[in-house]
C-alpha cells in the first residue's frame, strides 16, 4: 500500500451513499487496487443503512475526550487492527471513511500521519464540499426530520452559520495541508461530482486514481430531501413529538413515491438569508477556489431563484391523503 486516504465527508456531502457503496463493492474496489476496509461500521453500510463509515471509530478515537463522541481506545487496539488492514492488503489505496475525521483536532491529525509515516504510507484527505448556504439548509432539514425542529429555516441558519468553523473551507483546508503537505489534500464540489455519469462513486474514483471508464457498480440513493410541502407538514407534526421512525418513514414514503428529491434542495430559504451567508463567507469562497478546487468545481451564484415560503404553503386535503396516505395504510395493514 503506498497511500491512505481518509475520505473525511464533509457531513451532509453524500458520505452515507459513498460509504454504502463502497462497502457493498469491497471486492470490484479491490480489482482497481482500491481497499475499502472491512472494519469500523463496514458491516452497516454494506446492509444499507445509514452509517459512519469504516473509519468511524478511528476518527472518533481521535477526536478529544471533551467531543461527545469521543471513543475510548486507551490500547490503541483501532489502530492495531488498522495497521494490520493495511500491512496485508493486496491494494496501493486504502480508503477510510467517516464525516468524523472533519472534527478532529490538528494534533490529531499529526499522530494519523506519524502513523501513517511510520508504515511508509502517504496520508491524504479527500472530501467534498458544497456552498455554505446549502449545507446549512441540509443541516436544517435533517433538523425538521429527525430531531423534532418546528423552527422556520431561517431563524435555525441565522443562529449558526458563523459558528461552523469548517465552513471557513479555505482556512480549514489550509491546515490540514499544512500537516500533510502540499497537494495532499482532494476537495471537490458535491453538486458537480453527484452529476457525474457514474455519481459520486465514479468522480470519487476518478479524482484518486483517474479515468473510471471501467467502474460499473451503480449508486445507491441513501438520504433524499423532502418536498416544501412535506416540510412544512414535518413542522407541525413535530409539535407533537414524533419519534424519529415515524419521520423517517415519511421520508422514505417520499422518496418511494416521486416526492422528494436527492441532495439538498433550499429554495425554501429566503435570499436575503442566502446572500447573508454567501457574503459572509466570499473572501474563503474566493480564496478557496483560486487554490484548492479543480477546473469546473467552481461554486454556482444563484440564489434560491424559485424561492418558495414556507410560511405561505397551505396543505390541503389532497396533501394530507398523498403525504400521510402510505403511511396509514401500513400501519392499518
Amino acid at each position: 500500500m503506498k497511500e491512505l486516504i481518509v475520505h473525511a465527508g464533509m457531513p451532509k456531502n453524500g458520505s452515507s451513499a459513498i460509504q454504502v457503496m463502497f462497502a457493498k463493492n469491497r471486492d470490484r474496489l479491490l480489482e482497481l487496487s482500491l481497499d475499502y476496509f472491512d472494519i469500523g461500521e463496514f458491516e452497516s453500510g454494506k446492509s444499507g443503512a445509514i452509517t459512519s463509515g469504516n473509519g468511524a471509530l478511528i476518527s472518533r478515537s481521535l477526536l478529544g475526550s471533551n467531543h461527545e463522541a469521543y471513543y475510548a481506545d486507551p490500547d490503541k487496539k483501532i489502530f492495531s487492527e488498522l495497521k494490520k488492514k493495511i500491512v496485508d492488503s493486496p491494494a496501493k489505496i486504502g480508503i477510510l471513511s467517516s464525516e468524523f475525521f472533519t472534527n478532529i483536532p490538528e494534533k490529531s491529525l499529526v499522530i494519523l500521519k506519524k502513523f501513517c509515516d511510520e508504515l511508509g504510507v502517504k496520508l491524504k484527505y479527500f472530501y467534498y464540499v458544497r456552498r455554505q448556504d446549502q449545507f446549512l439548509m441540509s443541516g436544517y432539514m435533517q433538523r425538521v426530520k429527525r430531531h423534532g425542529s418546528v423552527d422556520f429555516p431561517e431563524e435555525f441558519i441565522r443562529s449558526t452559520y458563523k459558528g461552523v468553523g469548517f465552513l471557513n473551507y479555505f482556512s480549514f483546508t489550509a491546515r490540514i495541508e499544512d500537516v500533510l503537505g502540499e497537494g495532499n489534500v482532494i476537495v471537490r464540489n458535491f453538486n458537480v461530482g453527484r452529476k457525474h455519469a457514474k455519481g459520486l462513486a465514479g468522480d470519487f474514483i476518478e479524482a484518486v486514481i483517474g479515468k473510471g471508464d471501467h467502474i460499473e457498480f451503480r449508486n445507491e440513493v441513501i438520504n433524499v430531501s423532502p418536498s416544501p410541502k412535506e416540510i412544512k407538514a414535518l413542522i407541525l407534526l413535530n409539535k407533537f413529538s414524533p419519534s424519529y421512525k415515524f419521520t423517517d418513514e415519511l421520508v422514505r414514503n417520499s422518496a418511494k413515491y416521486s416526492r422528494a428529491s436527492v441532495g439538498g434542495v433550499h429554495t425554501i430559504l429566503n435570499p436575503d438569508t442566502c446572500k447573508e451567508v454567501l457574503d459572509y463567507f466570499s473572501d474563503q469562497n474566493d480564496l478557496f477556489a483560486d487554490k484548492y478546487f479543480p477546473e469546473g468545481h467552481e461554486f454556482d451564484q444563484d440564489i434560491a431563484k424559485d424561492y418558495v415560503d414556507l410560511r405561505d404553503i397551505k396543505i390541503e386535503v389532497e396533501d394530507v391523503l398523498e403525504i400521510l396516505g402510505a403511511l396509514l395504510v401500513k400501519l392499518y395493514k
